[in-house]
């Protein structure tokens, strides 16, 4: 069957009997790892014990200016005034080279198994606001597919308290398979 793993199996027939093939399992060939939720920071004013900006791959958080930050592909943008919060392709950051790009859903259910439009079509950004409430198909540096949603936001009080949003996403581990 399509978008399922070949399964063999061996089965013994006598001649004249009646042969019973029960429990195969089917299998399905999507490789996806899901991540989250995992906590990144606004950029401005927080500590290296707060990270702003995100691996896909691996799901880990890592700050922008960390030894690590060669491997963020998206990261939590803010500005000094506090007037603009996003979320945004690394490449966007002096010195990050890892471009991402973001494609608004109309969905709100992370796990409605729709798959992305190709990076081909629709129109795709460069970021979104950290107050997106529908998920949004990913494509990054290394031409994967992810499906992320914000699912929880806070701080943002003032000095000491850091904006921050919990990202939960898909990762499809197969290069330019955009299926989840």
């Amino acid at each position: 069957m399509q978008d399922y793993r070949d399964t063999t199996f061996s089965i013994s027939v006598t001649e004249g009997a009646t042969s019973l093939v029960t429990n195969v399992v089917l299998v399905s060939d999507i490789s996806t790892e899901l991540y989250g939720s995992v906590r990144i920071y606004e950029t401005y004013g927080t500590s290296a014990s707060q990270p702003s900006g995100l691996d896909l791959s691996s799901g880990m958080a890592y700050g922008v200016s960390s030894p690590e930050a060669n491997l963020v592909d998206i990261y939590f943008y803010s500005d000094a005034a506090g007037f603009s919060y996003l979320i945004q392709s690394a490449d966007l950051h002096t010195g990050l080279i890892r471009k991402t790009d973001f494609l608004i859903s109309s969905g709100t259910n992370l796990f409605d198994d729709v798959d992305s439009p190709l990076k081909s079509t629709g129109t795709w950004t460069n970021k979104i606001n950290d107050t997106e409430n529908n998920y949004v198909f990913l494509y990054d540096y290394d031409d994967h597919y992810s499906k992320m949603k914000i699912v929880n936001r806070g701080g943002g009080g003032g000095p000491g308290d850091p904006a921050w949003v919990d990202i939960q996403w898909y990762y499809n581990n197969i290069q330019l398979d955009n299926r989840f």
